[in-house]
Formats: structure tokens, C-alpha cells, sequence
């Protein structure tokens, strides 16, 4: 099977005060041709695709291009909510992607609610994809945990994460390429050395 993983486009950001669509077009472009050429099977998008959650319209407008293209080219995609996007707007989107071999997740929900995906491709390989998008502490967290102690909020929202995984990838088979994706943060990672 043949999977191509990408995320945290941002599309929409302004950096130093510039306009970078352009930029962001030529890449999504470069990316969609390689779909197309390779014959992926399965585009896997975790998050981050807009740089808020009212992007301008022509940052919606390129993301639409290449959703369509990328369904077109026979490749399924599965695209989920990060931080910085909508999770509402983007479940709305997805009531149409779905006509071009695109699934949007805006929210976490459970595996018997579509939180699990399972695909077979054109050549007949199956996959399982277990969805978590980003889940904000609040929705995990109530907020009387949260002004208590630092640490026993991250702890219980550990804890969700992992019932929520627990859930999602109790779907997995055997005979499947079985695929966790996520958009979280991690606790004890190395920052990089980007502008971020």
C-alpha cells in the first residue's frame, strides 16, 4: 500500500506580512502531481491545514483544488482537525468531500461513530485508520480540574487520550494495514529550532 502522510499546511498564514498562497500553491501542486504519478493509495492529512479558524477564501479555495485533484487522482484521503483549525467548519466541508474520495474529521468521535475508518484500495489492500483530531483540554478537562493542579489535569487528560486511542484502534484487523493518526501535543518533546 502506498500512503503519503503530510500535515500543518497552515494554509492562510501570513509570515512578516506576506501573502505566501503562491508558495503554498506550488508545493500543493508538486505534492498533488507525486499523488498522481506514484498512484497513491492513501493520502493521510493530521491536522493544521488552515492557519485559523476563518481562513480567508482563497486559502479555502487552493485546499478545495487539491482535495478534489487528489480525489480524482483514485487516491483516498483522510483528513483531520488540528489546533488551529475549525473542527466544526471542517466536519461541515466534509459533507462534500466525501463525493471526491476525501473524509474530513473536524471532531474526536468514536470508532462507532466514524472515528475509525476502514478503506479497501483499488487494488483491493484494506487499511484501518484509527482518527483522533486535536481534542482542546477543555473537552477532555473540565475547567474546575484545570484551575486546580497543573498536573493532575494533564494526567486525567492522558488518560482520555489513551481511552480514546483504546477505542479508536480496538477496530484494527489482521489483515489490514492498521494506522494511528493524531494531532496532539507531546509531553517532554525537543523543541526545533523553527519560528514556531
Amino acid at each position: 500500500m502506498r500512503i503519503v502522510h503530510t500535515s500543518d499546511w497552515h494554509v492562510g498564514r501570513r509570515w512578516k506580512g506576506i501573502q505566501r498562497l503562491d508558495e503554498l500553491e506550488a508545493v500543493l501542486d508538486n505534492l498533488a502531481t507525486f499523488i498522481e504519478r506514484e498512484s497513491i493509495d492513501l493520502v493521510l492529512h493530521s491536522g493544521d491545514v488552515f492557519e485559523s479558524r476563518n481562513p480567508p477564501a482563497e486559502a479555502e479555495q487552493l485546499v478545495n483544488r487539491f482535495l478534489v485533484r487528489v480525489g480524482r487522482s483514485g487516491a483516498q484521503m483522510l483528513v483531520i482537525a488540528g489546533n488551529h483549525d475549525d473542527p466544526l467548519r471542517l466536519d461541515a466541508r466534509s459533507l462534500l468531500t466525501r463525493f471526491v474520495n476525501v473524509q474530513i474529521l473536524g471532531r474526536p468521535r468514536p470508532a462507532s461513530q466514524g472515528g475509525t475508518w476502514t478503506l479497501e484500495t483499488r487494488r483491493g489492500e484494506k487499511a484501518v485508520v484509527a482518527a483522533l483530531p486535536f481534542a482542546s483540554p477543555g473537552a477532555w478537562v473540565s475547567a474546575l480540574d484545570i484551575a486546580g493542579e497543573e498536573a493532575s489535569a494533564r494526567s486525567q487528560y492522558a488518560r482520555m487520550f489513551a481511552l480514546a486511542v483504546q477505542d479508536l484502534s480496538g477496530a484494527f484487523r489482521p489483515d489490514a494495514v492498521n494506522l494511528l493518526m493524531a494531532h496532539t501535543h507531546i509531553e517532554g518533546a525537543l523543541f526545533g529550532e523553527s519560528e514556531r
